[in-house]
């Protein structure tokens, strides 16, 4: 569908296609996928398991759907590489790229046309170098130009961001209001993990789902719980 353009609203389809991430108890938790030119927030605060979880992402959807952009900002290349051989993770379809420049990693995007892109983290994105890093200002910027970029390609774009001790998402609040689908991490009872649906625009939100971090990388516990 094309952007910025007038449309007839008879010609506009009624139905939504949506593109399974892979990974069935959390395609069932956010109602069965997500529509092309999705953007995704994954909030957990540090050591939850926020990339690993993203990884997991990245090789269900390239071993389903075509190419994934993985960019770090945090991490090198053989971090991730180890992290990926320790979750048994050897995608042929997973680019990384270790870089924090926004317009960077936008050429990448461009130049790639990846099925997905997957940015860890948004802290670590600098999309003006005049904004301070880490600021208000500066996350916006970022969250509102990979939000662009994932509806005029129709990728999935999916990045992680860190929550405060109130469990709320770290930055301004229009982070949130851009996005189509928030997911917050975080630890349960007994090392569990919790991810919880806190927003989700095409689907169901509110639910809950237990997980137990394993050799595989976080798996279900029990069955999707919606509330």
């Amino acid at each position: 569908m094309a952007l910025g353009r007038p449309l007839l609203i008879t010609n506009i389809p009624l139905r939504t296609e949506v593109i399974p991430v892979g990974i069935p108890a959390l395609d069932e938790l956010i109602g069965g996928g997500l529509p092309p030119g999705s953007t995704v927030l994954l909030g957990g605060e540090p050591g939850v398991g926020k990339s690993t979880l993203l990884l997991q992402i990245a090789a269900a959807l390239a071993k389903s759907h075509g190419s994934v952009l993985y960019v770090s900002g945090e991490e090198s290349p053989r971090q991730i590489r180890v992290r990926a051989e320790r979750l048994n993770i050897r995608g042929a379809r997973i680019q990384v790229l270790c870089e924090q420049s926004l317009p960077a990693v936008l050429r990448a995007a461009d130049e790639l046309r990846p099925t997905a892109l997957i940015v860890d983290s948004l802290q670590t994105a600098i999309a003006r170098p005049d904004f301070a890093f880490g600021s208000v200002a500066q996350l916006r910027e970022v969250g509102a130009r990979l939000v662009r970029l994932a509806r005029e390609q129709g990728a999935l774009c999916f990045a992680a961001v860190q929550t405060t001790k109130g469990k709320a998402l770290s930055g301004p609040k229009s982070l949130e209001h851009l996005v189509d689908l928030v997911l917050i991490l975080r630890y349960g009872e007994g090392g569990a993990r919790v991810l919880e649906v806190a927003k989700n625009r095409h689907g169901p939100s509110g639910g809950t789902l237990a997980l137990q971090m394993g050799k595989e990388g976080l798996v279900p516990l029990k069955e999707v719980q919606c509330i």
